[in-house]
């Protein structure tokens, strides 16, 4: 029996079909990013790539880049979760690595009080300016005792920025605009909030102030009184759009150990 080619061709078009029916759709990508104190969960958006280099977190296609950035403590009880680590450091010798930690520390910006931050300017510069003589080892130092100024100056530092309050998440989000500039100075043209069951977090777009131009979208998100930022940084909207709003719609907080700090 011979069977007619429009026959087999039918079949085959009719079980081709039934598999794609049946074929399940693609499961997203979703990572786990530990972007400085904070650890996200986020669907990788469909053609873009995670990066991550010399410190720096990152989406990329094609050109275009998404950023990911840790921009520290602004409230009192994460500056003194961060003395806490800094003192840590100190105690076990490692001593760049306290000045670098209070270095990153805003603790003038947040005071927002002149005369407050005069009572323990010195204190900080013990702590931040730590010297420890030449030739001298950590495990030495440490066996011969720690100054006790600088552990005085930790307990006042400490003291002194407790009861900083957390200033609303607009007004970070608009301070930190101008820190994150790399070019042209922008201005906010919108302002939304976000839902998250996590944490507060509030969308900001914003353009060149004089000519409107490149727009730019960033997610400002407070968790633990700390500013974790997800913005566009290399690329025009209509490149960008799909995997900003991938990110956006599916960031999710996760639970984290405190970094390395000797707790």
């Amino acid at each position: 029996m011979t069977t007619k080619p429009g026959l087999v061709v039918g079949l085959l078009a009719l079980v081709l079909t039934n598999a794609i029916a049946c074929r399940e759709p693609a499961t997203p990508a979703v990572i786990e990013i530990p972007v400085g104190h904070h650890r996200i969960a986020v669907e990788l958006p469909a053609g873009w790539r995670y990066v991550e280099q010399s410190g720096e977190q990152r989406f990329e296609r094609s050109g275009v880049r998404i950023l990911l950035a840790d921009l520290g403590p602004v409230s009192g009880s994460a500056v003194v979760e961060e003395l806490d680590r800094a003192r840590a450091l100190y105690r076990r010798g490692r001593w760049e690595e306290v000045r670098q930690r209070m270095a990153k520390l805003p603790i003038r910006r947040l005071l927002r009080d002149e005369a407050c931050w005069r009572e323990i300017e010195d204190d900080w510069k013990r702590v931040a300016w730590l010297r420890v003589d030449d030739g001298v080892a950590p495990d030495v130092r440490i066996e011969a005792g720690l100054d006790p100024r600088v552990e005085e100056s930790f307990e006042r530092l400490a003291e002194a920025t407790r009861s900083i309050a957390s200033p609303d998440l607009e007004s970070i989000a608009r301070e930190s605009l101008a820190a994150l500039e790399t070019g042209t100075p922008q201005e906010v043209s919108s302002v939304r909030p976000v839902e998250m069951t996590e944490a507060q977090a509030l969308r900001v777009e914003s353009w060149e102030r004089l000519t409107h131009a490149l727009p730019r979208s960033h997610l400002f998100v407070l968790d633990r009184g700390r500013i974790l930022v997800l913005l566009t940084q290399l690329g025009d909207r209509s490149t960008l759009a799909d995997g900003f709003e991938t990110i956006v719609g599916s960031l999710a907080l996760r639970p984290t150990r405190p970094p390395d700090g000797g707790r």
